[in-house]
């Protein structure tokens, strides 16, 4: 069973802009501009409660880009070019 003494946690601000209507994120606070965290603790919360905690620990693993080095890209482009070109797959 869950309890929450404010259901503010789970909803977001709308405001009326002349270009539209704007939706805050889940757990932003217009007036310090930060961003708390309901929205994970919301998703967190309802996995928990359906038995699938495992998807929990998948969720907080961080993704890491790894861009391409630049010089050795530079070098060997015309090789892959090549290859491409007379090894069409």
């Amino acid at each position: 069973m869950l309890v929450v003494a404010d259901a503010d946690v789970i909803r977001n601000d709308v405001s009326l802009t002349p270009q539209g209507i704007l939706i805050s994120p889940l757990g932003l606070d217009r007036f310090t501009k930060q961003t708390f965290g309901n929205k994970e603790l919301v998703v967190n919360t309802i996995q928990y409660m359906t038995g699938h905690e495992g998807l929990i620990n998948l969720r907080s693993r961080e993704l890491t880009l790894r861009l391409l080095n630049k010089s050795k890209f530079q070098k060997a482009k015309g090789k892959w070019v090549l290859i491409n070109m007379l090894c069409p797959h």
